[in-house]
């Protein structure tokens, strides 16, 4: 999930040790009213939301490297065999998912890549589901303008 909001691995890596360390850290203050996996959740999509606003203070552009994608990718879904053209269309929607506003491109991963449902979303990220909703129909409707523009550009 952190890859997937990134969208690059070294950076990944540090907000998920660092979501190790707070959940080592605040085990005692998990409540048991939400699932710990949702605990989780929301404790690194905060770090991700908080790296990409870091981020984009400093000006730094989402780096895509298509041959990075295309094997993260395959390695998260070893289990399914996918074509060459879903592999490509993958790789393109997750290149313009890293072009996204910070909360659009979180609840598009939560909800589209992730598969959880709305009010887990809205509960992962302590935003309303109206929110959530309306965050992720700009994110599908962003990524689907791109994916028409790159469709008329390769004609």
């Amino acid at each position: 999930m952190a890859f997937r909001i990134l969208g690059n691995e070294d950076d990944a890596k540090d907000a998920v040790q660092e979501c190790f360390i707070r959940v080592w850290k605040n085990i005692n203050s998990y409540n048991g009213q939400a699932k710990f996996t949702t605990w989780m959740y929301r404790i690194i999509s905060n770090l991700c939301f908080d790296k990409l606003k870091s981020n984009k203070r400093r000006n730094m552009l989402f780096k895509n490297d298509l041959d990075k994608y295309g094997k993260r990718l395959t390695d998260c879904n070893s289990d399914i065999e996918m074509d060459f053209e879903n592999k490509e269309l993958a790789v393109k929607i997750e290149s313009i998912a890293g072009r996204l506003k910070p909360k659009q491109r979180i609840v598009f991963v939560l909800r589209d890549l992730q598969n959880l449902n709305i009010n887990e979303v809205a509960e992962i990220t302590g935003i309303s589901v109206s929110s959530v909703k309306a965050n992720l129909v700009y994110a599908r409707q962003k990524i689907r303008k791109e994916l028409e523009k790159l469709e008329s550009s390769d004609r």
